[in-house]
């Protein structure tokens, strides 16, 4: 698989997380989301998908080594 499709599955994956994150989110209960969790959800989705993507590099390299 070449990186362009890797990197859009790794970037899509992030986005759906984003959007199940926020949907899940209601911490304290009150049926509202604060810009304080959403906060929260936006780096724990920026940060996996920083890590997704280094794991999709350190993939390629390997097969690119192998190959």
């Amino acid at each position: 698989m070449s990186r362009t499709p890797r990197k859009l599955m790794a970037l899509s994956f992030a986005a759906a997380l984003a959007l199940g994150g926020a949907a899940c989110s209601d911490e304290d209960d009150d049926g509202a989301v604060t810009d304080e969790e959403v906060g929260e959800i936006d780096e724990g989705v920026e940060d996996g998908g920083d890590e997704l993507e280094e794991e999709v590099d350190e993939g390629e390299a390997e097969l690119d080594d192998e190959g």
